[in-house]
């Protein structure tokens, strides 16, 4: 199984992946290391990335998830998924899950006051410009982001309804 934790730069995808993943005994990927290097230079410099840019980054992660799979892991990935074209890549077949960290434009700039990571702060209007919600369809939850890391935890696996024990 993969569980794909998305949402916009800030959303805590890190680090409700991290925690689930632990929870779950899963191995945990973040998206980001996947970024080829003209990626990172962009939004460095405040460029938001194009579709172009994005898709061999999505299908690095996606040949990163065969390769897991075939070795019998399943998957924690942080990944911003935020288009739904995105998550039809991402998906390619496995059993998946979609996590949508959701949360205000307000919220997320305080986030980002906080943290050192290569977004910057000027692009998270261009990330909620390019979020599409997912549907129910997508085989998506959303969780409020304003929930402390635990009930966030445990509100997702309560959703999962996996049948195999948790730690």
């Amino acid at each position: 199984m993969i569980i794909i934790i998305m949402g916009v730069s800030g959303s805590g995808k890190t680090t409700i992946g991290i925690e689930l993943s632990k929870k779950l005994g899963f191995r945990f990927l973040e998206g980001d290391d996947f970024h080829p290097p003209e990626n990172i230079i962009k939004m460095k410099n405040g460029v938001a990335l194009t579709d172009q840019d994005r898709m061999p980054w999505l299908k690095t992660i996606v040949s990163k998830c065969e390769h897991e799979i075939k070795k019998g892991n399943d998957l924690v990935i942080a990944c911003s998924a935020l288009k739904k074209s995105y998550r039809l890549v991402l998906n390619n077949g496995f059993e998946h899950r979609f996590i949508h960290l959701k949360g205000d434009i307000t919220t997320i700039k305080n986030r980002m006051l906080g943290r050192d990571h290569f977004m910057p702060i000027q692009l998270i209007d261009s990330q909620f410009a390019t979020l599409e919600t997912p549907s129910k369809d997508e085989n998506s939850i959303s969780i409020d982001i304003k929930l402390p890391v635990n009930n966030q935890i445990e509100e997702i696996v309560s959703h999962l309804n996996l049948t195999r024990p948790v730690c």
